[in-house]
């Protein structure tokens, strides 16, 4: 499998297995002459495995968004910069980014999601929820339009969102209809063969953190 090319690596990752791609991708130079988007997938994969290599998360990212001429590559390297930057300790250079994004990208969920993320990061959940309900209409108004299930994974994203900065403004029971309402959407979205187990599993452990959860795993 340390062999794999692009193929064999974005059929690990439509099957959630993050962990075997971070494993085979460790530097920036066991990606070279690979295809951009075989590099975005090992740098998400690191991200969320959450590895700590964000060095090489942000050279991937950097690369594609100057380098790439396909938008999907450099939304995607987009929604993942300002991540990296903020789980090293760079605030400044991830809000950047993300503020470059919504520029450019002002309709596109996703961003907006990485912002809300950005500021439940720093705990600024007031502000948070607002970009996060705007990712939740934008991916309401896709899904509506193009009835593609990528955008009921971008739902149950700001959903999530919003379940968090409803549990710190509010109380955890206030947010778990909303958490609850992410794992559907994530669940729904496994429709066309993409594989959201460590996202549910992401749910699970919250309500389970914040005590919604009985033993037998029902909310």
């Amino acid at each position: 499998m340390l062999n794999a090319g692009p193929n064999q690596v974005h059929t690990l990752y439509v099957d959630g297995d993050h962990k075997i791609i971070a494993g085979m991708f460790p530097t920036i130079g066991s990606l070279a002459g690979l295809p951009f988007a075989t590099q975005l997938e090992a740098a998400w994969s690191h991200h969320l495995e959450k590895t700590k290599e964000y060095g090489l998360i942000i050279q991937i990212t950097e690369n594609i968004r100057a380098h790439s001429e396909l938008d999907d590559e450099i939304r995607s390297a987009y929604k993942l910069e300002p991540l990296a930057r903020r789980d090293r300790g760079d605030k400044e250079g991830a809000l950047k980014i993300n503020t470059e994004a919504l520029d450019r990208y002002s309709g596109d969920g996703e961003q907006w999601n990485t912002q809300a993320n950005l500021l439940i990061g720093f705990k600024r959940y007031s502000e948070a929820l607002a970009a996060a309900s705007t990712a939740v209409l934008l991916a309401k108004k896709g899904y509506a339009e193009e009835a593609d299930p990528t955008f009921l994974r971008h739902l149950g994203h700001g959903l999530r969102a919003m379940a968090i900065c409803i549990k710190e403004v509010i109380s955890p029971i206030a947010a778990k209809e909303t958490a609850v309402e992410a794992k559907r959407q994530y669940i729904a979205s496994q429709v066309d063969g993409w594989n959201a187990t460590t996202h549910i599993e992401g749910i699970n452990n919250m309500l389970r953190k914040w005590g919604l959860m009985d033993q037998e795993g029902i909310e």
